[in-house]
């Protein structure tokens, strides 16, 4: 018996490296097949026999076959949709008296998995759903660093914040108290002189009394006005309308007239301004503080100077110069922290006007400066955003 030729899907397979065998088929040890070479067929034929005409064949695939399969004369067998592994084709030739062929004519029959189904992808397989399960653990682990990280900073800047406040209450709850506690026992005294007063009859002595309660009751009110602004000024968003400063310096000059006119202060100011946006009555308030420190802390008498410097940066500097004693670089630094009274005669008050005057000017989107030096006065301003190229608050 020999083996004679291959084909699959009915082509004749020409042997080659490429080639499922890569010499002839007779000679070959093994044919090999790729998962989609899975329809072939071989062809073979006794030869030891004188009458070919009488010959019937039977062939075997070992591992498919259950059993001989009886080709009768038919010279081929045909095999089509295997699954990938190792056979054997075996074939032999029975003459019409019985006799077989000596030697059964036999070639191993390898078909392969597909490439998705091998050892080695499935191992790759495993390693890449590892790599990506460590890959996505890892990730998971930074992003939860990240989160705890931000946590952490959002935790410490709140903690820096609530220890700030603290700090601002608890100078509040000392310079408040210390402040309001000399109004009242003022008040708490001249009542005192006003039963007295009534008792004696004196009207005169009666009115006098009664003045310095409603000055020490107008301080009390200063106080507790100038708290709600600053509380005010924390949590309100204001609307940026284009703000007349004629008018608004105007009132501040006219709200200080008596402290203008009681100091004999000087204010030598510009028929016109340039054109900013802000909140005319928190800039009414930046203005009256400004003014009112000038003329408290300023020369005898006071001479200031106020004006305006258009910026390069979109902004409207504001300023006023005072005639003072000016104030060190250490006084400068506390300035416009709440709550904080300079050392000295140098400032009076409860500690919350230029405080309040930062917030407000930072409420408008703009920053507060100050410019100083001991015996050469000093120099306050804020800057508020300028009209050209500003886009309106919603």
């Amino acid at each position: 018996m020999t083996l004679t030729s291959l084909r699959v899907f009915n082509d004749e397979v020409v042997p080659g490296l490429e080639a499922p065998i890569q010499q002839p088929i007779h000679l070959a040890e093994e044919i090999r097949f790729t998962h989609d070479q899975n329809d072939f067929t071989i062809d073979y034929i006794g030869l030891a026999f004188l009458n070919l005409g009488e010959l019937q064949y039977q062939y075997m695939l070992e591992n498919h076959d259950a059993g001989w399969v009886r080709a009768k004369a038919q010279r081929s067998a045909r095999y089509s949709g295997l699954a990938p592994g190792t056979y054997l084709f075996r074939v032999r030739a029975v003459d019409s008296r019985g006799l077989r062929s000596e030697e059964d004519a036999s070639i191993r029959v390898v078909i392969l998995p597909p490439w998705w189904t091998t050892a080695w992808f499935r191992a790759l397989m495993i390693l890449g759903v590892v790599g990506l399960a460590l890959s996505a653990y890892r990730w998971r682990v930074r992003s939860f660093r990240r989160q705890n990280q931000q946590l952490e900073a959002q935790v410490r800047t709140r903690t820096a914040e609530l220890e700030a406040r603290n700090e601002e209450l608890d100078a509040y709850a000392y310079m408040v108290a210390h402040d309001l506690k000399t109004p009242l026992f003022t008040i708490n005294g001249f009542l005192n002189f006003v039963k007295k007063g009534i008792a004696t009859g004196n009207t005169e002595r009666i009115l006098k009394d009664l003045e310095r309660i409603s000055q020490a009751t107008d301080k009390m009110k200063g106080i507790i006005d100038a708290l709600l602004l600053l509380s005010k000024a924390r949590k309100t968003e204001v609307a940026l309308d284009r703000l007349d400063m004629t008018i608004i310096v105007s009132e501040a000059r006219h709200r200080l007239a008596s402290a203008i006119r009681e100091k004999n202060a000087t204010i030598i100011g510009p028929e016109h301004w340039p054109a900013a946006l802000g909140y005319a009555p928190w800039v009414e308030e930046v203005w009256t503080n400004y003014l009112s420190n000038a003329i408290k802390y300023g020369g005898a008498p006071p001479r200031i100077e106020i004006g305006a410097t258009p910026g390069s940066d979109n902004m409207v500097r504001f300023w006023i110069k005072d005639n003072g004693k000016g104030l060190t670089t250490a006084q400068q630094a506390r300035l416009f922290v709440p709550f904080t009274r300079l050392d000295g005669e140098v400032a009076t008050g409860h500690g919350l006007g230029l405080a309040i005057v930062k917030r407000i000017v930072e409420g408008m989107n703009g920053v507060v400066e100050v410019e100083s030096e001991e015996e050469r006065g000093s120099v306050f301003s804020f800057s508020l955003p300028a009209v050209e190229g500003f886009a309106r608050n919603p």
